[in-house]
Formats: structure tokens, sequence, C-alpha cells
């Protein structure tokens, strides 16, 4: 009897905890809004250069996939990707404080939605995308990812891609 409680006694609490994770991730903008005070020194400065460890401008998030963002921050923050200021800020965030973040900045780019096509790109820059078959995963004008956890590349800087 002891053993048959127990294994229902452990079932219901595993299953509590999946209820907690899952609830956990419901995105909120408006909690994301008021997360975001280490974001916007760099990411919403229009032209802003990062100057450590490299000199590039800093990528446009405002407009990007929820799961682009959360994915991208979990990477930073397990170190798979490397910045030592988006690493330190990464490991502050908890997995709620990521998901209300995403969809703040998700929720930035809605009003101005990207052309259906782009513009034609100098020769060189023509070869390299299509070497490198980038609407294959970004989409025709590089704003309709295949995959919600892909970036958006439309609009982005040059020296950061």
């Amino acid at each position: 009897m002891k053993t048959s409680s127990l294994a229902t006694l452990a079932a219901l609490l595993a299953a509590a905890s999946m209820t907690v994770s899952t609830a956990a991730q419901a995105q909120d903008a408006k909690a994301g809004e008021k997360k975001v005070q280490m974001c916007i020194g760099c990411h919403n400065l229009p032209g802003y250069q990062s100057s450590f460890p490299e000199i590039y401008k800093v990528p446009k998030i405002a407009g990007q996939n929820a799961k682009y963002i959360v994915a991208s921050l979990n990477a930073y923050k397990k170190g798979e990707r490397k910045h030592p200021s988006m690493r330190g800020i990464a490991t502050t965030l908890s997995d709620q404080d990521m998901a209300d973040v995403a969809a703040y900045y998700e929720q930035l780019g809605k009003a101005a939605a990207a052309p259906a096509t782009v513009g034609e790109p100098p020769a060189d820059i023509a070869k390299l995308l299509a070497k490198a078959n980038c609407e294959s995963c970004h989409g025709k004008n590089f704003s309709t990812p295949i995959d919600p956890t892909y970036p958006k590349l439309a609009g982005q800087h040059a020296d950061y891609l």
C-alpha cells in the first residue's frame, strides 16, 4: 500500500512540476517591457556600435521571433554563443524573464512589416546569397524564416551579418 501511495504521490508531483514549467513559459510583453533595462543601452540605440569584443553594429532585435530571442539568450547563458556582455546578462535571466523579454521585442516589430520582396543586391552579394542559399531558411524576403527559432535577416546591419 505504501509503495502505490508513494508512486501516486511521485506521479502527482511530476505532473505538477510540468504544469508549473509550462506556465513559466507563458510570454507577457507588458512584463517584458519592465525587464529590458539591460537591453536598451545597446539594442534600442539606432546605429549603435559595439566596441567589445569587436566593433560591429549591434543587431536589431525588434520584430525578431520570440522563439529565436529565447533560443539566443539560452545559448549565451550556456556559453554556446560567445559575447561576454550578453552572457553576463543572460545568466541573470530566468526562463520567465527570457520569455517576457522575447515577447516584448517580438511585438515591437509588428507594426512595420517587411516588403514582400527585396531589391536586387550588388552582384558580389547576390552571388554569395545564392551560394549560401539563405532563402531556404530565412525566406524570400529574408524576413519569413521557415522556423521561428531562425532569425529574420531583413534590415539587419551588414557588418553584423
